[in-house]
């Protein structure tokens, strides 16, 4: 289910831990240098502004191909300018977008191990919002705001739990966990405004 390595997550685990008892004088050298060569550590960690680097320059690189995709969609169909038009446009435009940052994101943790390095995380939080643009697009325009919202948020739930496993990833587990109690608000709403509305 998780799509990480689970022998270098264990190892990273394994390691920090020894890291910890190092530092408080808990085990020796001898047993920290045997510690890291039992479970090795291999996979691209940079440094934090490294890290905010790369995911920044993701984005960049991600929005910069969907202006051009857009740009070439829009000049294929500049004879039809209409809301439906710029909408199928929007859908499509997202589906793929989903579809490219979904596979990069998969196929480079297999064959680079990457993990939380600021490349895989903007390529997930893109695949993410790309779906979401998708259903936002997707949703019909007649339903009222409470109800679009409704729809958006309890087809996101799952999409999001099976990120937040997946990907073993704070922020999807934060986003998980608001848009559980947004779900739950807005349903509450729903709920008071007929109540009211039938009085």
């Amino acid at each position: 289910m998780i799509a990480y390595n689970t022998t270098l997550l264990n190892n990273i685990a394994i390691v920090k831990k020894a890291k910890q008892w190092y530092a408080n004088n808990l085990i020796t050298t001898d047993q920290m240098g045997t510690i890291l060569k039992k479970y090795p550590v291999d996979y691209f960690k940079p440094n934090l502004f490294v890290k905010i680097g790369l995911f920044v320059f993701t984005i960049f690189m991600v929005s910069a191909a969907l202006g051009i995709f857009s740009l070439f969609l829009f000049s294929l169909f500049a004879n039809f300018h209409n809301s439906d038009t710029t909408d199928g446009i929007g859908i499509f435009a997202s589906i793929v977008f989903a579809g490219l940052c979904g596979f990069f994101h998969e196929k480079f943790i297999k064959w680079r191990n990457w993990y939380n390095n600021g490349i895989d995380s903007a390529l997930l939080y893109c695949a993410l919002s790309f779906t979401v643009s998708v259903l936002a697009f997707g949703l019909s325009n007649n339903l009222n705001g409470d109800d679009r919202l409704m729809i958006l948020y309890t087809i996101m739930l799952p999409i999001l739990f099976f990120a937040m496993i997946r990907y073993i990833d704070r922020i999807v587990a934060v986003l998980f966990s608001a848009t559980h109690f947004n779900t739950a608000l807005v349903a509450r709403l729903c709920h008071t405004t007929k109540t009211l509305c039938n009085q």
